[in-house]
């Protein structure tokens, strides 16, 4: 696939670009993933607060998939945007990401690492040709891996009447006290929860992450 190609699935476009406001050339370029439980996967190519690569691929797009991690990992820049501001192309807001399970890769400055990954296990600069390969392998599979984790943490379901307890305590509350953080902190450390193959325990997680931060940006506009 040429580079003209595979542009035509970059929602960052002549449509949502900016201007970036300081050089970019320099700054190291990342990579965001985003995944849904229903076999999409949102990779965004980053660079310091901009993206310059967003696509929406099945994760069973192997072919597809190896391009675009080709694609992110040249690091070439053609035109950058805001995620927000790009999402729409893709039929999505910012909001909707909530739904999402985020994940993210590193250019690693350890001797033979090329990036450290979320998948287990780093891509080496030894065999930087088949990292591609070995990224659609990963994207693939990982859903599989993060359900796992759900059930072994959801105990059969009755881990949806602890986020019921949650969800009366956070509607409950009026302030971003110790209590809402303490909750908030834990559910950060579970985010993998909001794709779980559980319709109820991804509503529940959701909904609290939602109440936890509506009080946290209320405290914080209070506070100025």
């Amino acid at each position: 696939m040429t580079f003209e190609e595979l542009q035509q699935f970059n929602a960052v476009s002549k449509k949502n670009y900016v201007f970036p406001q300081y050089d970019l050339r320099k700054k190291e370029t990342g990579m965001t993933l985003y995944f849904n439980n229903e076999g999409d996967v949102i990779i965004a190519g980053t660079v310091d607060n901009y993206v310059f690569w967003l696509s929406a691929t099945k994760t069973e797009d192997l072919a597809l998939n190896e391009e675009i991690f080709n694609r992110i990992d040249s690091g070439k820049l053609v035109r950058v945007s805001w995620l927000h501001k790009a999402l729409p192309a893709l039929d999505l807001a910012y909001e909707d990401l909530a739904g999402y399970y985020m994940v993210r890769l590193k250019r690693s400055q350890k001797e033979g690492m090329a990036w450290e990954t979320p998948f287990g296990h780093y891509y080496g600069t030894d065999q930087a040709e088949r990292n591609g390969s070995f990224f659609a392998k990963d994207v693939k599979g990982f859903v599989s891996e993060v359900n796992k984790r759900c059930e072994v943490r959801e105990c059969g379901g009755r881990y949806a009447d602890i986020l019921k307890s949650y969800a009366d305590t956070l509607n409950r509350a009026e302030e971003y006290d110790t209590t809402v953080q303490t909750i908030q902190n834990l559910l950060n450390a579970e985010d993998y929860l909001c794709i779980s193959e559980r319709e109820e325990v991804r509503r529940l997680y959701v909904e609290c992450c939602a109440r936890c931060s509506a009080l946290y940006n209320r405290y914080m506009t209070e506070a100025r």
